[in-house]
């Protein structure tokens, strides 16, 4: 209930969201605060899953997640023409704009706020994987 703790509670979250942090940076804001206040309430939940959806999308190199009225609208997004035919074929009804990098998105009809994240960090997933981490061992080789 204390401002202080609560400011100080988003702010190791937005640290630890930055895509300098460590992988784990955000599940280790969320046990010490399962640790300090115990099990969190839903509404800090949905923080840190907004928390890695933000993650996620700078990682991807991405400045623009938005809702645009029943759409999702991502950029800058360079899709290469095998994305754009996956893009297309798990998302029917979206549309790729070259010239400015964008897509959008349909949306799932009346997401509650928690499927909305779900989705969209379904649909950066599919779009944009994280790298495969190179083995030093075959690195050397």
């Amino acid at each position: 209930e204390s401002e202080r703790l609560r400011l100080e509670a988003y702010q190791k979250l937005s640290t630890a969201s930055a895509p300098t942090a460590a992988d784990d940076a955000i599940d280790n804001v969320l046990e010490e605060l399962t640790d300090r206040y115990g099990d969190p309430p839903p509404q800090v939940q949905m923080l840190v899953a907004v928390s890695r959806l933000r993650r996620t999308a700078q990682k991807a190199g991405l400045s623009e997640v938005v809702v645009m009225g029943g759409n999702l609208r991502v950029a800058p997004a360079p899709l290469p023409d095998s994305l754009q035919v996956r893009l297309q074929r798990m998302y029917p009804g979206s549309r790729f704009f070259a010239q400015t990098n964008v897509i959008s998105v349909p949306l799932p009809v009346e997401p509650t706020d928690t499927e909305l994240v779900t989705w969209v960090s379904t649909l950066l997933g599919n779009l944009f994987p994280a790298p495969v981490p190179v083995d030093a061992g075959e690195a050397a080789s």
